[in-house]
């Protein structure tokens, strides 16, 4: 099964020359970069991607070791420290904040 997007482009590499099996490569392939593209994040100076554990994505701060776990919680601590809270206090106040939005 196929999303249009999928169909629309496999017919167009079709109607450039391409045989079936060869534009569903192309497709898959350029979707795959697509959403590679999308993943590559700038981090702001400081800090730096690496991995935890058990392989997953982390972001550590490079002076103080603080671990970031996620995208959302990376864009929520950045906001608070904006507002002059340290890593550690934006960390708390968010897990907190996700907290109270479980239980809503």
């Amino acid at each position: 099964v196929y999303s249009k997007r999928a169909l629309t482009r496999i017919l167009e590499l079709i109607e450039e020359g391409y045989p079936v099996v060869e534009a569903k490569r192309i497709d898959r392939k350029e979707q795959e970069n697509k959403s590679r593209e999308k993943k590559e994040v700038v981090l702001p100076d400081g800090w730096k991607e690496s991995k935890s554990r058990v392989g997953k994505k982390v972001f550590v701060h490079e002076v103080s070791g603080q671990k970031i776990f996620s995208m959302r919680q990376m864009t929520r601590v950045l906001e608070l420290m904006e507002e002059g809270y340290s890593i550690a206090e934006a960390k708390r106040i968010d897990s907190k904040e996700q907290k109270k939005q479980k239980r809503n």
